[in-house]
């Protein structure tokens, strides 16, 4: 399971990470052959209003492009971590969505080489940007 490193009851962040992807797969190679690792990356998101103590709202990514486009974010891209985000206004709150997509993947996947893990898993069908599987595949974008 390689999502949830920011949770829907935590604070605002990236779903996942080069490096927390480098720790997980350290302590899973010191144990288990890499050919029988597998590591799933999000196809979801999360929308937080930061500071209000509820829990984030899920978001596919198909969702959070939508919502993007309709409150006019920008797309950002946290290169450290692999993950777009954007932040919104709405009813006087602020909002802030990270979620995963192609390029994100894209950006996370050399881990997997380097660890000499093959395996990747997407939690969940359905839930993802399509361009996935095209990196799962190493086709370009």
């Amino acid at each position: 399971m390689g999502y949830d490193l920011h949770w829907s009851m935590g604070e605002p962040g990236p779903l996942s990470s080069k490096e927390w992807y480098a720790r997980i797969l350290r302590r899973a190679g010191a144990d288990v052959p890499r050919d029988r690792i597998e590591l799933a990356f999000p196809g979801y998101g999360w929308d937080w209003v930061p500071g209000s103590g509820r829990r984030a709202t899920h978001v596919t990514w198909h969702e959070a492009e939508a919502l993007r486009k309709r409150v006019g974010a920008g797309y950002a891209f946290d290169a450290v971590s692999g993950t777009p985000h954007f932040g919104y206004r709405r009813g006087g709150e602020r909002h802030e969505v990270w979620y995963q997509d192609a390029r994100g993947v894209r950006a996370q996947l050399p881990l997997l080489a380097e660890y000499g893990v093959r395996g990747r898993g997407l939690w969940a069908l359905g839930f993802e940007d399509p361009g996935v599987w095209a990196a799962f595949r190493g086709e370009e974008a």
